[in-house]
């Protein structure tokens, strides 16, 4: 485990209700015996998670009372997550804070470059892209100020690296969005901490959470992963110093990712028309670039 991960030590996870990436993140911490703060916008979902970790719903690790706070609150106003910060510190202490996971995230749809959306770009901004920055302002400078280590993990998405045209362009910016400031973090602590405090790109693959129960039968389809199984993926390549956690699924191989990622940056690289992955003009060469690099 990355070495910020100490019993007694806080993890603060965004995003944190019951059914998502963030309380598989949260339970798997408590294991370790670190004290968790849960913030997330959703009442209901906050207090079955809260519940859970103290053993009084499904999938609990039994972790006492006073070592689980739940804070809802809505992470794209920084006077929320300053707020936060203000009660983690009252409730468990000063530099308490070992852990911060800037995990929440919505989906988006209905948005274009031009169609004038404005309510859906100005929220799916503010939740996935000013959700990170304003935690990040809210929390990291206490990481850096201790003189313990200190861990960071953002979640991203293959929609902000790779922007598929049939996807949201909401979303996709923001998440390329997330992408870089997380970056730029990584490299600011690293300048600042050295390997003390670290910050790392997360990026799921097709993940079975509360966001993506709604749009189907309610069963998780098999090509998708549980979130547990993103989290039991991710940390110990975030132990072993990797930045980009690109996580695979049961329907997408990790080098079949790796290789559209790579197509992708050579549209720069070799001046292609933007998104030419999906242009006809480049099907057959895109393919033969996979079959090059995956085998298939």
């Amino acid at each position: 485990m990355h070495p910020a991960i100490q019993k007694g030590g806080v993890a603060v996870i965004t995003g944190g209700g019951f059914g998502g990436i963030g309380y598989a993140l949260a339970s798997t911490f408590a294991s370790h015996g670190m004290r968790i703060c849960l913030i997330d916008n959703n009442a209901s979902a906050l207090r079955e998670a809260t519940d859970a970790l103290r053993g009084g719903g499904g999938g609990g690790v039994n972790v006492p009372e006073g070592d689980v706070l739940g804070i809802e609150a809505d992470v794209a106003r920084y006077e929320d997550l300053q707020a936060a910060a203000k009660k983690v510190e009252q409730t468990f202490g000063k530099d308490s804070v070992r852990v911060l996971c800037l995990n929440a995230g919505m989906g988006a749809s209905g948005a274009t470059t031009w169609n004038g959306r404005m309510d859906i770009w100005t929220k799916t901004l503010g939740v996935n892209l000013f959700g990170v920055v304003n935690g990040s302002n809210a929390f990291t400078g206490s990481l850096v100020e201790s003189d313990k280590e200190g861990l960071v993990i953002v979640t991203g998405s293959k929609q902000g690296i790779t922007a598929p045209p049939a996807t949201d362009p909401s979303y996709n910016t923001s998440k390329a969005a997330v992408k870089t400031f997380t970056e730029r973090l990584a490299y600011e602590l690293r300048e600042e901490t050295g390997k003390r405090v670290t910050a790392h790109l997360l990026v799921p693959g097709w993940t079975f959470t509360k966001l993506t129960k709604g749009s189907g039968t309610g069963e998780k389809p098999d090509g998708a992963w549980h979130p547990q199984q993103v989290v039991d993926y991710a940390l110990p390549k975030i132990a072993k110093g990797d930045f980009y956690i690109i996580c695979p699924d049961n329907d997408t191989p990790a080098e079949l990712d790796l290789a559209r990622m790579e197509w992708s940056s050579g549209d720069v690289a070799h001046n292609r028309p933007a998104l030419s992955r999906w242009s006809k003009e480049y099907k057959d060469e895109f393919e033969s670039f996979i079959k090059d690099k995956t085998g298939k």
